[in-house]
């Protein structure tokens, strides 16, 4: 049922864009996608000086610690996890279940660049996220987490 709904909603969308696309053609004007949805652009352009987070594959991830030694790399994992999985050579545990984990963030150094990785990548965007809305300047997520780190051949440490 969700999946007639959706089809429809694009399908709208579509035709939106058309038959705006079609008029303005026909006028000789030139409109933006946001003009014909009728969306305020220039209220949006303040995204763009948000900070935000990069993704890294595990390749990239492993590349960044050998040509930055300084990178922090945060494990967002419980200490259960790291015990009974291992992590990722001197990463620091802080973990997203705590209910000072705000806090924790909020005290590290936001000049600083930070990888944050978990799991599967799920914790670790919600941490990322976090970091980026307390301006933090420089942040990755290992796309992944952990799993994808070790599927690709690199190791770990108990």
């Amino acid at each position: 049922m969700s999946k007639i709904y959706s089809r429809l909603i694009l399908g709208s969308l579509a035709l939106v864009l058309i038959v705006g696309a079609t008029f303005a053609y026909q006028n000789g004007k030139s409109l933006s996608a946001g003009q014909v949805l009728g969306v305020n652009t220039d209220d949006l352009s303040e995204l763009e000086n948000m900070t935000t987070y990069t993704n890294l594959s595990p390749a990239q991830l492993n590349n960044k610690l050998t040509t930055e030694p300084d990178v922090i790399i945060l494990d967002v994992r419980t200490q259960t996890e790291r015990e009974e999985v291992g992590y990722i050579t001197g990463s620091e545990n802080i973990d997203y279940y705590d209910p000072e984990f705000e806090n924790k963030i909020k005290a590290l150094d936001k000049t600083q660049t930070y990888v944050v990785y978990c799991r599967s990548g799920q914790r670790s965007i919600r941490a990322a996220q976090i970091m980026a809305d307390n301006d933090f300047e420089n942040i990755y997520n290992l796309a992944g987490g952990i799993n994808a780190w070790m599927v690709s051949g690199f190791e770990v440490s108990k």
